[in-house]
Order: structure tokens, then C-alpha cells, then sequence
């Protein structure tokens, strides 16, 4: 999927049903994120890939650009910001959510 095909699922699954992927084998429900303009969001990574880490946020490479990432919710845990994620989980660059997203 595009990166704004995710988010406009995201926003029509509001509230339930939510779009979620796997993240080191746990399922990870993706709460907010938005997708980045076109001219900066071709960056060649394989879908799922972790591009950049930022303080607030992470930039996910999807099918075609890039998605902003910046609350989760990691299973049996509590929703969070990705900069709480980042820390608890010790998140790095390149490494790969699941390459498919559910509802």
C-alpha cells in the first residue's frame, strides 16, 4: 500500500476497526501516523522499513513513500508515543515492521 492509502484506512477504520502490523513478532496497532508529502518520500527502503528515527516520531517506507509514524499501541501494553515505544522496545533504523498491514 501507499503511504496514503495507510492513513486513509486509518482514518476511515476510526474508531474500530484498527490497522495493525508485527513488530519483533508482537502485534503492533499503528494509532496515528501521516503520510509525507511525495517529493521527500521516495527514500528506497523495502516496506516495513524503519527510515529514520526521530524524537517524536519514526518514518516508515511503505509501497510508495514514506509514513510518519507517532503513536502505537504494542500489545498488552498501554497506547503510547512512539518516543516511549522507541525507548522501551530500543527501536533502530532499518529494522522492519511486518510488510503487511490488517484490519
Amino acid at each position: 500500500h501507499t503511504a496514503g492509502e495507510i492513513y486513509n484506512q486509518m482514518r476511515g477504520l476510526k474508531p474500530w476497526p484498527e490497522v495493525y502490523t508485527y513488530f519483533r513478532e508482537q502485534t503492533v496497532k499503528i494509532k496515528q501516523a501521516f503520510p509525507l508529502s511525495s517529493d521527500s518520500a521516495e527514500s528506497g527502503g523495502v516496506p516495513g522499513q524503519i527510515m529514520n528515527l526521530k524524537p517524536d516520531s519514526f518514518l516508515v517506507q511503505t509501497g510508495s513513500g514514506l509514513l510518519q509514524v507517532t503513536q502505537v499501541h504494542l500489545a498488552g501494553s498501554r497506547e503510547m508515543t512512539v518516543a516511549e515505544f522507541i525507548r522501551g522496545q530500543r527501536v533502530e533504523t532499518a529494522e522492519i515492521f511486518g510488510d503487511t498491514l490488517y484490519c
